[in-house]
């Protein structure tokens, strides 16, 4: 509200969860309606976006010419990863046998995107499966499997590239946004706020730090029992392990970038 007040021209955002985002909408716009007087929440409706990371990419890119491009729905997706394993069937050890059976087509899809978003490629899956051949990792099946995925991930990359727009390609477009100099006056104007993660994805992570290095300010809460910096990173099996990793890799960033980064106790 302070920050709303001393920057009137600026625009705010409120980065949640996709699962959280209505709740959290209804709760912060009432509590940001009460604290301005503003009844009907008119005020705090317009110079909020309460958003998750892949509404802000299309509140910020919808009018780009990168994002007019045809986005695959899921049915749209396993049909592609399909005609990709039918076409590669020779060259496959193992999906090759598998994908007549019922959901094998969907459950590929479905790991080939979150790929997408833990920002792992073709060539990243290439290098783990060659660092598991020299270290003669056990249990041939496994690297049959990650043999396949290797092979359709590269083609289903290949067949996105120019024609589609996947969350891997979402998420290059929104950071080159975030970066070019042509949105500089929109993006120093941007006010963020990122709440109730407990981790960032990679693709997410990517997001964060563009907005904290490009944003006029980027502010993020993060449930700990205590800070996690310096060398200090929570036991495995500590209820806060999932949220220290994180607090620390974003300290390291902060590290990193002392002039647009500020730690707050």
């Amino acid at each position: 509200n302070t920050a709303m007040k001393a920057h009137p021209a600026d625009e705010f955002f409120y980065l949640v969860p996709n699962h959280i985002k209505f709740d959290s909408e209804i709760n912060v716009l009432a509590r940001l309606s009460q604290s301005q007087g503003d009844q009907n929440g008119d005020v705090a409706a317009h110079r909020l976006q309460i958003l998750s990371f892949s509404r802000l990419a299309w509140y910020l890119l919808r009018d780009t010419p990168g994002f007019q491009k045809q986005r695959l729905s899921t049915t749209g997706l396993t049909m592609l990863t399909r005609s990709i394993v039918d076409d590669l069937a020779d060259q496959l050890q193992l999906f090759g046998g598998e994908v007549n059976q019922p959901g094998f087509a969907t459950q590929l899809a479905q790991s080939l995107e979150e790929l997408a978003t833990a920002n792992i490629d073709a060539d990243d899956l290439h290098q783990i499966v060659e660092k598991a051949i020299d270290q003669e990792v056990p249990g041939r099946t496994w690297r049959a499997k990650l043999h396949d995925l290797v092979l359709v991930d590269r083609e289903y990359e290949k067949r996105l590239a120019g024609r589609f727009v996947g969350n891997r390609q979402l998420i290059d477009l929104l950071v080159a946004y975030l970066s070019e100099p042509r949105h500089a006056k929109q993006v120093s104007h941007m006010h963020v706020y990122i709440d109730q993660f407990t981790r960032f994805t990679a693709a997410e992570q990517q997001i964060v730090c563009a907005l904290i290095e490009h944003t006029a300010g980027t502010t993020i809460s993060l449930v700990l029992d205590r800070p996690y910096r310096g060398s200090a990173v929570p036991e495995p099996n500590d209820l806060f392990y999932a949220v220290g990793e994180q607090y620390h890799e974003l300290v390291k960033f902060a590290r990193r970038h002392p002039q647009t980064v500020k730690l707050l106790p």
